[in-house]
């Protein structure tokens, strides 16, 4: 298991913000794969029990058919690889994490191994603990008629993280989880 905290004098300290030591409930359960936000690559944690696991952004999007990049094309692409709009979208939501300081990215899309069971399992169990520990989700979309808000895992990834960011199509800053700017839409209404 992957954990975001460390432990200092029995303590449980968040490794996502260490000055407000806090033991995320029910478990600080991490991914341990992530993209790099400086260099793209596709990284790995080791599974040693004192795993640090540093802040993360998470992004929260809907699948493009047939454009998106998983995991086995992302560590082997080819040539058309880099013209799907998967790969543009994992380009952008990289330098948007890296200007919000933040190394690491987490996309399912990518970082989870779609044609391995057990990782899938795995990955989807623990998905609203990955979204609770992230530090930011930054969420992608057209805002008002997105998709996004009628799929099934759209309730964990909206009330799970600290931060949720909107951004538009364009990537577009349009507002935040607790901002004004969404509150005229009612996003409960809209999931299916």
């Amino acid at each position: 298991m992957y954990r975001c905290i460390r432990m200092e004098k029995n303590r449980a300290i968040s490794v996502i913000n260490p000055t407000s030591p806090r033991l995320m409930a029910p478990v600080d359960v991490c991914p341990h794969r992530f993209i790099d936000t400086q260099s793209l690559e596709l990284v790995e944690f080791s599974s040693e029990d004192n795993i640090i696991i540093p802040p993360y952004a998470i992004l929260s999007h809907t699948w493009i058919p047939k454009e998106e990049i998983i995991y086995d094309e992302y560590r082997q692409p080819l040539e058309e690889t880099y013209y799907k709009l998967g790969y543009h979208k994992i380009k952008a939501a990289c330098q948007r994490a890296h200007e919000q300081n933040l190394r690491y990215i987490w996309i399912d899309t990518c970082c989870i191994k779609q044609s391995d069971d057990n990782d899938v399992a795995a990955n989807t169990t623990s998905m609203y603990d990955y979204y609770q520990n992230a530090e930011v989700c930054n969420w992608l979309a057209q805002f008002k008629s997105s998709q996004w808000l009628e799929r099934g895992w759209t309730l964990q990834e909206l009330l799970a993280p600290k931060t949720v960011l909107f951004f538009d199509e364009d990537w577009q800053y349009i507002g935040d989880k607790r901002g004004q700017s969404i509150h005229d839409i009612n996003v409960l209404d809209r999931m299916s």
